[in-house]
């Protein structure tokens, strides 16, 4: 009797903060259209999340969708997490998803869940992955897209260098064994800068699995929550190691003990990325203090001796108050700290925040400068040392 329109006017959404139409009845380019509306609706630009799953947009709405979402009236909403579970989006949809992110600097969390998937055309794949690179996504959920699998994975992987992402969900996708060389190469590269990986569901087999444990432990210090349970459906029986590689991984055991395996990584990483944090932010304002050079008023005032050392013995000092930092990342902290150029700016610096409120956004502002800050110098990470 009433159309998706009648139900998004109906429906109650909080006039603030997102626009909620899951299970809303959305159907093409018509639920897409409704979408758009509701966007346009919101005088103050307040929209951070959309939240659209378990509709029917598929193709005609995505594309429309997101067509309008790269427009310049679009953009200006500075939308954070977008959910589009489970819309029977195809590999037309997907592209105007990867146009929109190839010029977006504000969605963090994009959920694409349950969807028709296929990337038969390697080049679809390839340019998720750039668009990816280029965007601000900190979380990537592609679970149940069963039609990507090894394919997908081959296509993907290989060109994924994203300085933001953080989370990525690739459960139930079909993923065999014939993948496990290329998670294994991509978690043993500095171009995985993820904390979270999910697997679950898929066929990479019991040694696949060990392969991917036995790279993570050797190579990877980001990742502290990996899942791979139910790894053990069809395409996961062929031994795909060699009786080498095995030599310190028995294949005697259980699922449950290749699980177990992981906790004492993920506690390592955990604790080294802890203390690359700590140490970096501690050893910056040592390093500001000491290295940046300063114009005595009165010549007749006393020099403190540490700084007539070489910068290069100075430096040397330093690396004892710093002992989990790389020497590439003290030298990236030290040259920050000792140029005036990053100083910020006088219209830069904090006021004098009077209320409750002014306390938690001038918090939350200098958490959120902290973090923008470790991660242009390396430092969010820990990085082994290279001799």
């Amino acid at each position: 009797m009433f159309g998706p329109r009648f139900i998004l006017r109906t429906t109650s959404v909080p006039r603030t903060g997102s626009i909620d139409y899951m299970y809303a009845g959305l159907k093409g380019a018509d639920g897409a259209k409704d979408i758009i509306a509701a966007i346009l609706d919101r005088r103050n630009n307040d929209i951070s999340q959309l939240i659209l799953s378990h509709n029917s947009l598929a193709d005609d709405g995505c594309t429309l969708l997101f067509e309008f979402l790269a427009s310049d009236a679009g953009r200006k909403y500075r939308i954070q997490k977008i959910s589009l579970n489970s819309n029977g989006i195809r590999d037309r949809g997907l592209a105007s998803i990867v146009t929109f992110l190839k010029g977006d600097t504000s969605l963090k969390e994009l959920f694409v869940q349950n969807n028709e998937f296929a990337c038969t055309d390697p080049s679809l794949a390839r340019s998720f992955a750039e668009a990816t690179n280029l965007s601000c996504l900190e979380v990537l959920t592609l679970s149940t897209n069963r039609h990507l699998g090894d394919q997908f994975i081959t296509d993907y992987a290989p060109f994924l260098d994203s300085p933001s992402l953080r989370e990525l969900h690739c459960s139930a996708m079909g993923i065999t064994h014939r993948s496990v060389p290329i998670l294994v190469e991509y978690f043993s590269s500095p171009c995985c800068r993820l904390e979270t990986v999910k697997l679950n569901g898929n066929s990479l087999g019991f040694r696949g699995v060990r392969s991917v444990i036995r790279a993570i432990e050797q190579h990877n210090y980001t990742l502290t929550s990996v899942e791979m349970w139910s790894n053990n459906g069809p395409g996961s029986e062929v031994d795909n190691t060699t009786q080498d590689e095995d030599d310190d991984f028995p294949t005697h055991g259980t699922w449950q003990e290749n699980n177990a395996a992981l906790i004492p990584i993920m506690q390592r990483n955990d604790h080294l990325g802890k203390a690359t944090r700590k140490e970096a932010l501690e050893l910056l304002r040592l390093a500001r203090t000491l290295l940046l050079p300063s114009h005595r008023i009165d010549p007749s005032l006393a020099v403190f001796p540490f700084t007539q050392l070489p910068t290069e013995l100075q430096i040397y000092v330093l690396a004892f108050l710093s002992p989990t930092l790389s020497s590439s990342q003290r030298n990236r902290i030290c040259a920050y700290a000792s140029s005036f150029a990053t100083l910020p700016r006088r219209y830069e610096l904090p006021g004098n925040p009077s209320t409750s409120s002014s306390h938690t956004n001038a918090a939350s502002t200098a958490a959120k400068g902290k973090l923008k800050l470790l991660n242009s110098l390396g430092c969010y990470f820990y990085e082994r040392e290279v001799s």
